[in-house]
């Protein structure tokens, strides 16, 4: 009889990678063409992005970790299911071929009297327990290659996710680079604007004072 097994399904993926790689290399873009941070602010901003990316990675270990021992666990258990299913029938094989009371002995006595038939029933036990055993290896093997495709297929799928949440998180970086770009730009602007209204006011109060008339001198 056939044996089904399901495994731990695979999560549907959220976002494809070419959209993500799409929305990093946008990012990147934007990042080339916004103006140059001060060296101060790049290197604090770099020292961040490399606790932060270290930290992801770690985690991306931890959790790929995980996910391999669930799997292990997962795949013993099946297997050790599945090889207490085949123990119980070479068990159930084996009683229903012994024969004993009145039908043990008539079977004794039938093969005394012809003894091909009883090396005719050795033979066609043989040729069954065989054919029991041949079906039970090809279930494990069976089962060991789906186990083994759940397991590929989830690991892909894990480090799928994690290559997304590196682009994500790459992606987030340029944002940021580009926010302290602009706002160290707009900064620069206001104080060169204030700079250019002080300069405006002293000259207007150099012109203001060179067309006041001179002092009247004193009688």
């Amino acid at each position: 009889m056939p044996l089904f097994w399901t495994c731990i399904p695979a999560p549907a993926r959220k976002t494809p990678p070419s959209r993500a790689e799409d929305l990093l290399q946008e990012a990147q873009d934007e990042l080339a063409a916004a103006p140059a941070l001060i060296p101060a602010v790049a290197a604090a901003l770099a020292e961040r992005e490399q606790a932060e990316a270290a930290k992801l990675a770690q985690w991306h270990h931890a959790e790929l970790g995980q996910l391999e021992h669930v799997l292990s666990l997962e795949a013993e258990e099946k297997l050790a299911w599945l090889e207490r299913q085949h123990e119980v029938e070479r068990e159930v094989f084996q009683q229903e071929r012994k024969r004993t009371g009145i039908d043990g002995y008539i079977n004794a006595l039938q093969n005394r009297l012809n003894p091909g038939r009883g090396a005719q029933q050795r033979q066609e036990r043989d040729k069954a327990w065989k054919q029991m055993y041949a079906r039970q290896a090809r279930e494990r093997a069976d089962l060991k290659t789906l186990l083994e495709q759940n397991s590929t297929e989830h690991i892909e799928e894990l480090k799928e996710r994690h290559d997304q949440q590196r682009r994500d998180q790459q992606a987030g970086f340029a944002r940021e680079r580009i926010r302290y770009a602009e706002d160290a730009a707009r900064a620069a602007r206001l104080l060169a604007q204030v700079e250019e209204d002080r300069r405006e006011a002293e000259r207007q109060r150099q012109q203001g004072r060179a067309a006041d008339p001179p002092p009247r001198q004193a009688k």
